[in-house]
């Protein structure tokens, strides 16, 4: 049961950053050729850095004191073998050995000042007390400002069938 836990906790994510106006980036999705406004380019290329050098490293390395600053205090970790908090999700930590990963197919979206949504597909090759568990899933991750700090609150993975992964 705790070898899909990992999967689902690893994907969550701290992220510093300046959020735009969300009326802004629909208007500007919504007219043909027209590009993104920069500040919101910005915020997806901040989520993305911090989804990989925080979230993932911190994990690889094992560093609880970051994933304790970077999870809300009422973080939720969903999965296809539970819901865990933030304690339960870092409980894991020192169990799991990730050998490799990869991360592709990053979006963003920013539904409000404030909050934003990062999905993406990862690839995971590790072990948990021992046990492999290799994971393809597809990741979401909900990030909150706290005052000037960005923290995860919200995290759930899917494992991908046979199909979904070509």
């Amino acid at each position: 049961m705790r070898t899909h836990i990992f999967p689902t906790m690893v994907a969550v994510a701290v992220l510093a950053i300046t959020c735009a106006s969300q009326p802004r980036a629909q208007k500007a999705a919504a007219r043909p050729g027209k590009r993104r406004p920069a500040a919101s380019a910005f915020i997806e290329q901040k989520l993305v850095a911090e989804e990989r050098r925080v979230v993932w490293e911190a994990v690889v390395k094992k560093d609880i004191r970051t994933l304790q600053a970077y999870f809300d205090d009422r973080f939720l970790d969903v999965s296809d073998v539970g819901v865990f908090t933030k304690s339960e999700t870092i409980e894991l930590i020192p169990n799991l050995n990730i050998k490799d990963y990869s991360l592709k197919g990053f979006k963003v979206i920013v539904p409000k000042e404030g909050t934003a949504i990062i999905t993406y597909e990862a690839v995971q090759h590790w072990t948990i007390d021992g046990k492999e568990a290799p994971s393809h899933v597809r990741a979401s991750s909900v990030w909150v400002r706290r005052g000037s700090r960005w923290q995860i609150i919200f995290h759930q993975e899917s494992a991908l069938n046979e199909a979904a992964s070509k």
